[in-house]
């Protein structure tokens, strides 16, 4: 209880649980919260009858609360690029970058599968269209986010100046 709690508050929403209310609505006579949990078995949302003192949890534990005039199959899934790599890029550019080990599957470039698996890809490869985007390399880098996390300065090396550096990082914030 104390974990949603907190997760709502450091997103500044307003949760009472006792009473049924998320953000802006509570529960009456016609409308509902659904606690849901990620199955990674089946890779999909599940609802479940437990009140939320009564769901372990882990690592691996996903909660979502879903209103009852949504629908389920609208929810993203709870984990990126099935737990085996990393999103990269935004939009349509985005894709998984996978793990040692693990591909993406054909035409699926929000996904990882073992290399053991279905083998190749189709369509365009977004990776490959993103990577004019990217400030890529072979080398230590050091990348700069901005507010939006976006890229904005990349320091390549590990010689680089630390005064040029603040230097940079002052100007951004500007």
């Amino acid at each position: 209880m104390d974990l949603a709690r907190t997760a709502f508050a450091n997103e500044n929403l307003k949760f009472d649980y006792d009473n049924g209310t998320v953000m802006d609505w509570t529960t009456n006579a016609t409308f509902n919260w659904s606690i849901l949990t990620w199955d990674s078995a089946s890779w999909a949302w599940a609802s479940t009858n437990s009140s939320l003192m009564e769901i372990p949890l882990g690592p691996e534990t996903h909660l979502a609360f879903l209103p009852s005039d949504a629908n389920m199959s609208g929810l993203p899934p709870a984990i990126d690029c099935n737990g085996h790599g990393w999103v990269m890029g935004k939009g349509s550019g985005a894709h998984c970058m996978c793990d040692e080990g693990w591909i993406r599957p054909s035409g699926d470039w929000l996904s990882c599968v073992s290399e053991d698996g279905e083998n190749g890809t189709t369509g365009v490869d977004p990776h490959e269209a993103a990577l004019g985007e990217y400030n890529v390399g072979h080398t230590t880098a050091t990348f700069i986010i901005d507010k939006d996390g976006y890229k904005r300065i990349a320091w390549g090396g590990v010689t680089w100046d630390p005064s040029l550096f603040l230097m940079d990082l002052e100007e951004l914030a500007k």
